[in-house]
C-alpha cells in the first residue's frame, strides 16, 4: 500500500518462549497476511526465532515463517560459533533446546547466563535438570501451558522432555528460545550453583548445596484478606519453591499463643483463631508450589 509515496508497513511480533504452535496461530491469525500457511509438521519445536518482523500487506504467510526460520538459523549459528570450548554440549540443536529451558525458566535477563551456568553444571555433573518447564511441555502436548500447577505424579510422569525423569536434554526444544537465551548458553556465567528457587519476586536464588539454598529461600508470606460482604476472612500462608508436607490434624491448635517461627503453618491457623474465635475453619491446599488456604466463615 502506498501512502504518499510511502510503503506501509506492519509488524508480528514472536514473545520470546512461545512454543511453534503458538507462533503459527499468530501467523494464521493475522488477517492483514495473505496465502496458505505451510505444513507445521515441516518444522521442528525452537525452529523459529522471537522477534518482531515487519512486512507489508498482502506478504506471504509461508514467506514470512520461512524469514523466521531463516533467522533462527543465524542466530543458533552466531551462538554456536561464539560458544565457550567447554561446553558439554555436541551440537548447535542441543544448544537450542537447552535455549529454550533457559528461556522458559526466567524472563529476567540478568538472571539467564546464570540459569545457563547452572544447567551447564549438572550436565557435566550426570545430574538430572529437573526443570518444571519441561514437565509442563510433555502435559501440555506443545501448548507449554497447563491450567493447573504440577502435581507431584506429575513430576514422576515418564515422557520424553520430563527431566526429572530422564538423564541429560529433553528430545527437543519446548519453546522457542530468544538471541539472548542463545548467548546465555553459548557464554554462560561462571558458576558454582547446581540449584535455584524462585524468590517470589519474578527472580530466582541460586546455590551450590540444597541446604544453601534452604537457607536463601525466602521466607513464606501471611496473606489477609477480607471477602467483599465481610462474610469470611481469609489467611493465606504462600511458601515459595516447597511444599507443605504438615497434615490439618497438626495444624489444629486451641491457643492464641505463638508458636515458633519455623512452624509458619501452626502460625497462621492461631492467628486466624486469634482474628475470630468461634468459627469454622477450612482448610485447602494446592497440590505443589504449595499455597496453604486457611478460610473462617462465619
Amino acid at each position: 500500500m502506498l501512502v504518499e509515496g510511502r510503503v506501509v508497513l506492519h509488524r508480528l511480533t514472536l514473545p520470546e518462549g512461545i512454543t511453534l504452535r503458538a507462533a503459527w496461530e499468530a501467523v494464521a491469525g493475522d488477517d492483514l497476511l495473505s496465502g496458505d500457511m505451510p505444513p507445521m509438521e515441516g518444522f521442528a519445536e525452537g525452529a523459529l526465532l522471537p522477534e518482531t518482523y515487519t512486512y507489508t500487506r498482502g506478504d506471504d504467510r509461508g514467506a514470512l515463517i520461512r524469514r523466521m526460520k531463516a533467522a533462527m538459523d543465524k542466530a543458533l549459528d552466531e551462538a554456536w560459533a561464539a560458544r565457550r570450548p567447554d561446553l558439554p554440549l555436541s551440537t548447535p540443536e542441543e544448544m537450542l533446546i537447552l535455549a529454550s529451558i533457559v528461556e522458559r525458566e526466567t524472563g529476567i535477563p540478568d538472571e539467564r547466563p546464570l540459569v545457563a551456568g547452572v544447567f551447564v553444571n549438572r550436565l557435566k555433573r550426570g545430574m538430572r535438570l529437573q526443570s518444571d518447564p519441561t514437565v509442563i511441555y510433555g502435559l501440555s502436548e506443545g501448548t507449554g501451558r497447563i491450567d493447573r500447577g504440577i502435581t507431584r505424579s506429575d513430576l514422576g510422569n515418564a515422557h520424553d522432555w520430563n527431566t526429572y525423569e530422564i538423564d541429560g536434554l529433553p528430545k527437543t526444544p519446548i519453546a522457542l528460545p530468544g538471541r539472548a537465551a542463545l548467548m546465555a548458553v553459548a557464554q554462560p556465567a561462571e558458576t558454582d550453583a547446581l540449584y535455584f528457587v524462585a524468590d517470589g519476586t519474578g527472580g530466582h536464588v541460586f546455590a551450590r548445596t540444597l541446604a544453601a539454598l534452604r537457607c536463601l529461600q525466602p521466607r513464606s508470606r501471611l496473606i489477609l484478606s477480607r471477602s467483599p460482604n465481610h462474610s469470611s476472612l481469609t489467611l493465606r500462608l504462600q511458601r515459595h519453591g516447597s511444599s507443605l508436607r504438615r497434615s490439618s490434624s497438626s495444624l489444629r491448635r486451641r491457643s492464641c499463643r505463638r508458636p515458633p517461627v519455623s512452624d509458619l503453618s501452626a502460625l497462621a491457623l492461631a492467628t486466624l483463631r486469634c482474628l475470630q474465635p468461634r468459627r469454622r475453619l477450612i482448610l485447602s491446599r494446592r497440590p505443589v508450589h504449595s499455597r496453604l488456604r486457611l478460610r473462617l466463615h462465619r
